[in-house]
């Protein structure tokens, strides 16, 4: 369990003996542009590891984060909660490759163990990372036993392409979304067989029809279709793989097919129980359906295999604002704008937050920031929210100034655009374009403050019919009832 943040996430105690943080591995190769290929071969080391089972591994988020930092290897395990570190280094000549690995006591900063110098034909390097996950494990007095792969060989320009392509899924942009795709389309079309490859095309299009979604453009379609398809022909080649399943899992939340999307995120986290991405979209699922508290566990256990993931920890303060925990709320808030600030859509509930906690000009401060910063990617439903705190501190005009602005920027129908209406009040076309709210956005019609006076009126309770949601909304007013009184509860 987490407790409050400062500079840096703390963990109560001593960290879990079986526990382990693999950082981005040196390139001593001659290339010095091909970051990703250390990195890619780094991030394989810890989804290895991370399906060994009694094992705690933090993901790449976190794990990454020091890389180029020079911090004291101690302060990395205690940000990340580890009572050992792997570093390393790789070196790539033509198709070979030489890869170094060493296990450092945290506490002590002594090695534990090193590899030596491994050198492998390049096609088969995911069975020298199995190699090196079994004897990391193996001095953890763990072994891999069924999680390890039978790891085939690999055509080198497909695995170069693949690496290439998660280094440009994490940059989370609709740029790198674009470039990431084309490289897992090429490495598909140079190994059809190659499991990765798929996956890879099934998770960037999963994620580009999210974002389409969340920024009021449509269903995406022709991303859905490419993504289930990916999907499942990863899993036709590789039943191993927990990522597929992750992208199924947020593919059927898209959709609102909430049971197929739970059994993908249960089996998801079956095959890596280290997997803090599929917890974290689990608990967005969780939210939707209305248990918060069940909501709140997933966060919490996201958050401590992956600590310094910004948006899981923007998604935890935002829950334990619903819970009636706002000051915390707070923290967890500003926690994920110290790692990444650039989201606009961090900075509209945490202008609504602090307008609720009483800080004004602060919060009108941020409302107006949202506001100027028009150009900005990812503003989702800042918009809103900026609005909602402009009319509400004593700005009508302006609030209604920038409603207008969005109705030339939004299609007619968008639900972004109904969110702002309701925001500022004008609950009969509000709520009507609501109606096809994406589900990321649903959660806060539980939870935002201009949608409590509505709760238990007749136009809401249409509006849920409408969703589809009766049966969920009704348990999140069950639940965050229970999570406020106990908070209220534990103040006095």
């Amino acid at each position: 369990m987490l407790i409050a943040v400062g500079a840096f996430l703390k963990f109560r105690g001593p960290p879990p003996t079986k526990s382990v943080a693999v950082l981005a591995f040196d390139n001593l190769s001659d290339d010095k542009s091909a970051e990703y290929f250390s990195d890619g071969i780094s991030e394989e080391l810890l989804n290895a590891l991370s399906r060994v089972p009694g094992l705690k591994v933090p993901a790449r988020t976190s794990a990454f984060h020091f890389k180029g930092k020079n911090t004291p290897i101690p302060e990395i395990a205690k940000q990340l909660g580890v009572a050992y570190i792997v570093e390393g280094s790789v070196r790539k000549l033509g198709d070979q490759i030489t890869i170094t690995a060493k296990l450092i006591n945290a506490a002590d900063g002594f090695q534990v163990w090193s590899s030596g110098n491994i050198i492998r034909e390049l096609r088969n390097i995911l069975s020298v990372q199995e190699e090196i996950a079994g004897l990391i494990a193996a001095n953890l007095q763990l072994k891999l036993g069924e999680s390890a792969r039978t790891a085939r060989a690999v055509n080198p320009e497909a695995y170069r392409r693949v690496l290439e392509g998660r280094h440009f899924v994490a940059l989370r942009s609709d740029e790198s979304f674009g470039r990431a795709e084309k490289r897992f389309a090429e490495a598909v079309q140079i190994d059809p067989e190659f499991a990765l490859a798929h996956a890879g095309v099934a998770e960037v299009a999963v994620l580009r029809a999210l974002y389409r979604l969340n920024d009021g453009h449509g269903p995406a379609m022709e991303e859905r279709t490419r993504a289930r398809a990916a999907a499942k022909r990863a899993m036709d080649l590789d039943g191993s793989l927990a990522e597929p399943h992750a992208s199924l899992g947020l593919l059927h939340f898209i959709e609102r097919r909430w049971l197929e999307s739970e059994r993908h995120y249960r089996e998801a986290v079956r095959l890596n129980p280290n997997y803090a991405t599929a917890y974290h979209w689990h608990g967005l699922l969780l939210a939707v359906a209305g248990e918060f508290d069940r909501a709140l566990v997933g966060l919490e256990r996201a958050i401590s295999l992956d600590p310094l993931a910004h948006s899981a920890l923007y998604t935890y303060g935002y829950y334990l604002w619903a819970a009636g925990r706002p000051r915390d709320a707070l923290a967890f808030f500003d926690r994920a704008l110290a790692v990444q600030p650039e989201p606009l859509f961090y900075h509209g509930p945490r202008a609504v937050l602090l307008l609720e906690l009483g800080r004004t000009e602060e919060a009108l401060a941020t409302a107006r920031r949202v506001r100027e910063n028009r150009s900005a990617p990812r503003r989702w439903w800042a918009d809103g929210d900026a609005i909602y705190v402009l009319a509400q501190a004593g700005g009508r005009a302006e609030a209604e100034a920038y409603l207008l602005e969005l109705r030339g920027r939004f299609p007619a129908d968008s639900h972004l655009l109904g969110y702002a209406l309701c925001s500022l009040g004008s609950f009969k076309e509000g709520l009507r374009l609501l109606e096809t709210v994406e589900p990321m956005c649903q959660t806060r019609l539980y939870t935002m403050p201009w949608a409590r006076p509505l709760h238990g009126s007749a136009e809401f309770g249409r509006l849920m019919e409408k969703l589809n949601s009766t049966d969920e909304y009704r348990v999140a007013r069950e639940k965050l009832g229970r999570l406020n009184r106990e908070a209220a509860a534990g103040k006095k």
